[in-house]
């Protein structure tokens, strides 16, 4: 991913409330250990690892 288009996914990311996405997120799931890992550290470091072929 071009510098650009990582940056602008990093400042989208850091705007985003995780613990309300997580609170949204956790009457669908069965096992709510899965959202533990829910941090935006976790996430950043997602996005740094994603190629566009």
């Amino acid at each position: 991913m071009d510098d650009e288009k990582l940056k602008l996914l990093q400042e989208k990311l850091k705007a985003v409330d995780i613990e309300q996405i997580t609170k949204d997120v956790q009457p669908f799931l069965q096992d709510k250990q899965e959202l533990d890992l829910w941090r935006r550290d976790f996430f950043l470091n997602i996005i740094e690892s994603i190629e566009i072929i």
